[in-house]
């Protein structure tokens, strides 16, 4: 499916815009890092969240179990 050109021509206009480059940069600046602790991302964060997530869903826990590949293939 081709874009029509006047439609390429204004999202081309809209993209070089300065405009939306302060207001995504602010935006991104706002933006809350739930899982960065010190600048780096925190693991333990991460599964907490999943746990807690999958207990609000009622997941039952699943239970780590080995990876077993009988067939690599490249």
């Amino acid at each position: 499916m081709a874009i029509d050109p006047d439609c390429l021509r204004d999202l081309k206009r809209v993209a070089d815009s300065t405009t939306l480059r302060c207001d995504t940069t602010a935006i991104a600046a706002q933006k809350y890092r739930l899982f960065v602790h010190n600048g780096r991302i925190d693991a333990d964060r991460y599964f907490s969240f999943l746990t807690d997530f999958s207990a609000l869903l009622d997941h039952p826990p699943r239970l780590p179990r080995p990876f077993l590949e009988t067939d690599m293939k490249l």
